[in-house]
């Protein structure tokens, strides 16, 4: 994954997105590495972001780290009607709900906007590969 993946206009949603942090050469610490996290949503900071590390139930802070420490969270078999959010392609910053995951495939649908919708529409799921989603949690309905 390229490591400028958080780009402007995937922070400018202001929605938190699940992350983990970067292992290897781009990791922020031993004690970081491969710990999952959610971003904390500040108006633009340049290529610096700040994290909640998710672990043991009371989650750490983390302000002003460069973005190349953290990954996205991407979909497994766990994953099945959770969100995600386009990260690449020509639906970036598009959000979908989760249909199934086989493999490195995700097949996704979109988001009803209304309680009517939920109950009557039924798009046919789409495919496609893990790595062009991140985790999200739920967008607000407009």
């Amino acid at each position: 994954m390229d490591e400028h993946w958080l780009d402007k206009s995937l922070r400018a949603l202001k929605i938190p997105l699940l992350l983990e942090m970067a292992s290897g050469p781009r990791r922020y610490s031993a004690t970081t590495e491969s710990v999952a996290a959610k971003l904390i949503v500040f108006p633009e900071r340049g290529d610096v972001i700040s994290v909640n590390l998710l672990w043991n139930q009371k989650p750490e802070a983390l302000y002003d780290i460069p973005i190349h420490h953290v990954v996205p969270k991407h979909p497994t078999l766990e994953n099945k009607g959770d969100p995600v959010l386009f990260i690449r392609g020509d639906l970036k910053t598009e959000y979908r709900v989760i249909n199934r995951v086989e493999d490195d495939l995700v097949f996704v649908s979109e988001i009803p906007k209304t309680k009517k919708q939920v109950k009557t529409q039924h798009s046919e799921p789409m495919a496609h590969s893990k790595y062009d989603f991140v985790l999200c949690q739920w967008p607000k309905r407009t």
